[in-house]
């Protein structure tokens, strides 16, 4: 599970209000080539919602972990 952070969640617009999701895909490496500069970041598949979102970069995503000390 993930939670958009507020730019994820601003990029998902008006018809998607949730904040988070389920990964269902392994990241993938994505390549953007503009002059002078070039990017390499990860893409995943995510569900949000009732909605599949395909490409959703890592910086738009928090990863949720459940601190197993915190729920005794």
């Amino acid at each position: 599970m993930v939670s958009l952070n507020k730019f994820g969640q601003i990029m998902l617009g008006d018809t998607n209000n949730c904040t988070i999701g389920v990964i269902m895909s392994l990241p993938r490496n994505c390549y953007l080539a503009s002059y002078p500069e070039e990017h390499m970041y990860w893409v995943y598949d995510v569900f949000v919602g009732s909605e599949l979102i395909t490409g959703i970069p890592q910086d738009f995503m928090a990863r949720l972990n459940e601190d197993e000390e915190n729920t005794e």
